[in-house]
């Protein structure tokens, strides 16, 4: 089994020129399973949010590149379907925040670093579309 985590698909521009990260062996993101995959979800402020999954759930880790710091994995979470994540900083709370929502459905939720849990977001439009950049 690979120690290192291998990202080979990054849709974020702000790391543009890497379609490979690879962390030391320190850093291992592989849990017991082979089948675990990684997708970078969003930077913001040098803080990457990753969401992994497995064939039973998913989870999230925040990494921070410049001093090699990886959270413990939070925001476990079951559903499967087709779910989009968008990452970003709230200045009026001062919290990192990761939504979660659901592409065939208005089903969403926001998970605040910090609180560790995930909030159900009531009245979330149902118009959206998946695109790629």
């Amino acid at each position: 089994m690979n120690s290192r985590l291998m990202v080979n698909y990054l849709p974020i521009s702000s790391l543009v020129g890497h379609s490979l990260i690879t962390l030391g062996n320190n850093h291992i993101l592989n849990e017991e399973e082979e089948e675990d995959r990684f997708f970078i979800v969003g930077s913001c402020n040098g803080l990457v949010c990753l969401v992994g999954n497995s064939d039973l759930e998913r989870w999230l880790y925040f990494y921070i590149p410049a001093t090699r710091t990886l959270s413990k994995k939070l925001g476990t979470f079951t559903d499967k379907y087709r779910n989009m994540f968008g990452f970003g900083y709230d200045t009026l709370t001062d919290t990192y925040k990761v939504v979660n929502f659901c592409a065939t459905s208005r089903d969403a939720r926001i998970f605040s670093l910090g609180d560790n849990i995930w909030k159900s977001i009531p009245s979330f439009p149902d118009n959206l579309s998946s695109t790629t950049n």
